[in-house]
């Protein structure tokens, strides 16, 4: 969901299709917060390495988290690592190159947003596809959904060049009519699909977070 420039300048680089692996470096000392941007990473694309950094502050602040069990649980490889000190680099680096290369496959967790979520982001892939969006119409259709302002300022002029996206055989006006449906759903919702979409993400972090984290000691 981004919000100011670099963050626009990023997605839109991702949507691209140009890079071969996106790697995400995560401040493992926040590992629920930043766990919000990796899976909007994993809707993006399945090519991806997380870098869990500063995970020496992680045992000076008393915890251990499992990394080996992060990267099950969301399916793309995770390398731990202390930057400042060049600790896991090597690892994080091999990773990248085994997935940009092809020889390291990933499988990112697809979070269920919901039956009535679920039911609405099907109903618009259908709509995608029909206009010739066959690539990343999941994510489209959760972006219409979170009312994304980017990408529904884009269907309002009926041109998706700027997202990157292809729609050959969609007029502005089909886009336009696209976009006044998944407002219907959205709207419909309840609870609202916007507030349900970000609810879910945070609560899923939130049950991965306490599952590979374990305390070490008390606090000092």
């Amino acid at each position: 969901a981004a919000q100011s420039p670099e963050e626009v300048i990023a997605r839109d680089y991702i949507i691209s299709g140009e890079p071969d692996v996106v790697v995400d470096v995560v401040d493992a000392t926040s590992l629920e917060r930043n766990l919000n941007l990796t899976l909007q990473i994993l809707e993006l694309t399945d090519r991806v390495v997380v870098g869990l950094n500063l995970m020496d502050e992680v045992e000076r602040m008393g915890w251990e988290i499992d990394a080996a069990e992060l990267e099950a649980e969301l399916g793309v490889p995770v390398a731990p690592t202390v930057a400042t000190e060049e600790e896991g680099l090597p690892e994080l680096l091999e990773a990248t190159v085994e997935v940009a290369e092809g020889r390291r496959s990933t499988d990112p967790v697809q979070l269920d947003y919901g039956l009535t979520v679920e039911g609405h982001i099907e109903t618009l892939q259908e709509d995608l596809k029909r206009v010739g969006i066959q690539e990343r119409s999941r994510w489209v259709a959760l972006k219409l959904l979170e009312d994304d302002p980017e990408v529904v300022e884009a269907f309002k002029r009926g041109d998706l060049t700027a997202l990157g996206l292809a729609a050959p055989s969609a007029s502005a006006e089909a886009l336009q009519i696209l976009l006044r449906q998944a407002v219907r759903l959205r709207e419909g919702a309840r609870p609202d699909a916007k507030v349900e979409i970000v609810r879910r993400r945070y609560e899923f972090a939130h049950d991965v977070v306490h599952q590979v984290t374990r305390r070490l000691r008390p606090d000092e």
